[in-house]
């Protein structure tokens, strides 16, 4: 079975990745099935808050293809696809069929050039979220230790100018917490 949509192949999507604004960007799905009557290409811009519909037509090669025009101002244009058949219709998302979640397209401002420095050694991009906690806690652990609490978790304090961790132990002393810090 050949595939509905790929996002990453220009068979598809075109062009590949993000788009720059007013940028003409063309999609293409194959469904596959014979039974199918429409393609729909539903269209949600994020920070302008509406949302846009563009019919695909039918083409030789099975597929069936559409245009849209990319937004003039930057902005995050989220994506999925409706696919009408004699009996009703059915969205096609990221995971498949009857899946709300979408693609994304990133429509981005070319006037604004990138850097000249940027690319030239080793970027680091760092989420903050991904430190939060290595593991889902188990709340029936917290529960057998009073003062042991799912808010705490193991991190490392600075001190001063010699830079050495602080480890702060609990009254129990097997364990070094530090309560989390507002920030």
């Amino acid at each position: 079975m050949s595939k509905i949509f790929d996002s990453r192949d220009t068979e598809y999507k075109s062009p590949f990745g993000a788009a720059v604004c007013g940028a003409t960007v063309r999609f293409a799905v194959r469904p596959g099935d014979e039974n199918v009557t429409g393609v729909t290409l539903l269209l949600r811009r994020e920070f302008a808050g509406t949302e846009q519909e563009v019919a695909l037509s039918p083409g030789d090669d099975g597929r069936w293809q559409g245009v849209y025009t990319a937004p003039e101002e930057p902005e995050l244009v989220w994506y999925a696809f409706r696919f009408s058949y004699p009996e009703g219709q059915r969205l096609y998302g990221l995971h498949g069929f009857d899946d709300q979640a979408r693609w994304q397209l990133t429509v981005y401002d070319d006037s604004r050039p990138t850097p000249a420095w940027f690319g030239r050694g080793i970027t680091y991009q760092i989420f903050p979220d991904r430190f939060c906690r290595t593991r889902v806690p188990d709340p029936g652990v917290a529960a057998r230790r009073p003062g042991d609490h799912p808010q705490q978790r193991f991190l490392r304090r600075q001190s001063g100018g010699d830079h050495l961790p602080i480890r702060l132990p609990t009254e129990y002393g097997s364990r070094y917490v530090v309560p989390v810090p507002d920030f």
